[in-house]
């Protein structure tokens, strides 16, 4: 039986890799909205609205390019801004260096396939949100682990 490990997580922004992200976390929300009327018995609900926040911690380096654009977003005042993350947990152990810049697995003979995409969205979520906080604590003698914060904006892409 193979237990998933985060060794080959990644966290991406925009569809490029943080290249040292330490870990991240997801949560999905889904609250029940009561619909009980006078006359029931019995309390009834139906499905609210999706939501996800979450969590990463990331070791600061500036020539870590995605990462400090990443960080920026929370400064513009744009409401436009937007900011594509994707979640990858290779639940599959699929081998995520034949993952090029345009987010999609390729086979050996450099052509997309449905399978391999299929794959990928299984193994992964995107969504489009903003930075809600971040936290940079600077310590002597450690490395610089910056703590992000973001809520989801939209809809929520993959599956389990």
């Amino acid at each position: 039986m193979t237990v998933l490990t985060g060794s080959d997580g990644e966290l991406r922004y925009q569809g490029r890799k943080i290249s040292k992200c330490r870990d991240w976390s997801v949560s999905f929300e889904r609250p029940l909205i009561d619909t009980t009327c006078l006359s029931d018995y019995d309390r009834n609900y139906r499905p609210g609205i999706r939501s996800a926040t979450g969590t990463a911690t990331c070791l600061y380096q500036p020539s870590d390019k995605p990462l400090y654009e990443l960080l920026n977003t929370i400064f513009e005042d744009d409401a436009k801004s937007a900011t594509e993350l994707m979640f990858v947990f290779n639940r599959k152990g699929t081998d995520l260096r034949e993952w090029n810049e345009t987010g999609y697995y390729l086979t050996n003979t450099n052509q997309f396939t449905d399978n391999r995409i299929r794959d990928l969205n299984r193994q992964m979520f995107t969504f489009n949100g903003y930075l809600t906080n971040i936290n940079h604590p600077v310590s002597v003698g450690e490395a610089q682990a910056i703590t992000i914060n973001f809520q989801s904006c939209g809809p929520i892409q993959g599956r389990y």
